[in-house]
């Protein structure tokens, strides 16, 4: 929990920061005209408002400070460039404007110059003396602010996205620390990271569209059905005799497509959900059974007759027809 600036005592840097941390975080980011009483007193109002209580804490802390400086550098860098041209070019308006009575141009120039060096550093005379001299000419200090800051805005946006960007790292490193500090972030990236991993370990899923059980399930069986359809179909066209009947379709075969018909998959039990209604046999005369066919030797004349008489039926054509019951065509 971070704690209120005005409820922090007042202590050394020293007494907050360990010795050993110190060493580990380094030195601090100042330039040789910076503060480093200012920078510690970051360091010391963050570590006794954030609490850390590992390295990783204390590095995220060191962070967050160095960013908080950057900030405030570039803001003092910004208030020093508008002054120190808003400075120039008031002393370049006075020069063009007063001229020596009676004293040398040497001295004139120092003295104006050590005027405006007060006036720079605001001290309340130099400061009002200035004014008095710019109201002489109808002029305030205010019209020189902003002829700099329209003269210089080019530089002046260079600054202030300095600033904004040291400011949104800054907010990152603070939101990144009271993440880790969140006992519920610690959960979310744990099951983050199972969940990660478990995707790394399944097969990558094919360029098409992703398969659903159910819908292979349906397509396989309006494939079956599509197939039982076209054997029933050639079968009708043998019995009305368009075709031969050991002429079957290409991509047919009597010994696994047409045990398919009665709703197995080829082998199997068929399926009590899918088996079709029993369909009377054709008989003849009927036309709900083929009448067999003599076969013509080659040599001349029917083949040898059965004890009954009856001319063989030409092979398989017979098999065929008992394992495939008619199903009207969907």
């Amino acid at each position: 929990m971070i704690t209120p600036t005005q409820a922090l005592p007042k202590v050394p840097l020293s007494e907050v920061l360990p010795r050993h941390i110190a060493a580990l975080l380094g030195p601090p980011p100042l330039l040789p005209e910076e503060d480093a009483d200012a920078y510690e007193g970051i360091l010391r109002q963050l570590s006794l408002s954030l609490v850390p209580v590992d390295i990783i804490e204390w590095l995220d802390l060191k962070e967050i400070g160095d960013l908080s400086w950057e900030v405030i550098r570039y803001r003092r860098l910004r208030r020093t460039y508008l002054a120190g041209r808003q400075r120039d070019a008031i002393n370049a308006f006075l020069i063009n404007r007063q001229e020596p009575k009676g004293i040398r141009r040497e001295a004139l120039f120092a003295s104006r110059d050590k005027l405006m060096s007060a006036w720079a550093r605001r001290e309340p005379k130099a400061v009002e003396r200035i004014e008095a001299i710019l109201r002489q000419y109808g002029r305030t200090s205010e019209d020189f602010n902003a002829e700099t800051l329209l003269g210089r805005l080019g530089e002046i946006e260079r600054l202030e996205a300095l600033i904004t960007a040291a400011y949104a790292r800054r907010n990152e490193a603070l939101r990144e620390f009271e993440r880790r500090r969140d006992p519920r972030a610690g959960r979310l990236r744990r099951v983050s990271d199972e969940i990660i991993e478990a995707s790394a370990n399944e097969p990558a899923p094919s360029p098409g569209r992703v398969s659903n059980p159910r819908d292979d399930e349906r397509r396989h069986e309006r494939l079956h059905m599509d197939r039982r359809a076209a054997v029933n179909a050639h079968y009708d066209r043998i019995q009305r005799g368009e075709i031969d009947g050991d002429d079957l379709p290409d991509d047919v075969d009597p010994e696994s497509e047409l045990g398919t018909c009665d709703g197995s998959d080829g082998g199997g039990a068929p399926d009590a959900q899918n088996e079709p209604t029993p369909q009377p046999e054709r008989l003849e005369g009927g036309g709900h059974q083929q009448a067999a066919r003599p076969h013509t030797d080659p040599a001349g004349g029917d083949s040898g007759a059965g004890e009954e008489g009856a001319s063989p039926e030409r092979p398989g054509t017979a098999a065929r027809e008992a394992v495939a019951p008619q199903v009207p065509p969907a």
